[in-house]
């Protein structure tokens, strides 16, 4: 097993977002609680990083490729090249660059739009639904990873924040 935060009972770094202890006596609840969902966002963010990286540079994606396939995957209709470029808050230009390299790699396909011929319609091609699939996988796992290293009290304490949220049904539990 990997030694990390959690195993070492080290810390994770705040990364230069925090306060001095001496104001943490006086945040708020809500800035301590925002403290904390950002401290267990970047665990689980940090949690599975090297695999999915790893992953990204095996298939010769950049991240902005990545957020693309992210955004197909997710789309219940084929978008535009504009609408991608609005979803992932970039230039049309860098968007175009991103979804060239996907069509090339065979992982999206791009076809005129039948209603407006400068538009272009972007979706996942059979590889590239597989290639998402993979990338879910994996942080998946990561995911799952973290949860075996915690306590059973932290589990559980878990379990209820999740259910609380709605983010898990009670039949799920």
């Amino acid at each position: 097993m990997q030694a990390n935060a959690s195993t070492t009972g080290a810390r994770l770094p705040d990364q230069g977002c925090s306060r001095s202890a001496t104001a943490t006596a006086t945040l708020s609840e809500e800035a301590l609680l925002a403290r904390g969902l950002g401290r267990l966002l970047t665990r689980l963010l940090q949690e599975g990083q090297s695999q999915l990286l790893a992953y990204a540079d095996r298939l010769e994606l950049s991240l902005t490729q990545i957020k693309c396939l992210g955004v197909l995957a997710a789309s219940t209709t084929e978008p535009s090249l504009k609408e991608v470029s609005e979803r992932l808050g970039l230039s049309l230009a860098a968007t175009s660059r991103a979804a060239d390299g996907l069509v090339r790699r065979g992982l999206v396909e791009r076809e005129e739009d039948p209603g407006d011929r400068r538009a272009r319609r972007l979706r996942l091609s059979s590889a590239g639904a597989r290639a998402w699939q993979e990338f879910c996988g994996l942080r998946q796992a990561s995911l799952e990873r973290y949860v075996r290293e915690l306590r059973p009290p932290e589990r559980e304490a878990l379990r209820e924040a999740l259910v609380a949220l709605g983010l898990i049904g009670k039949e799920e539990e």
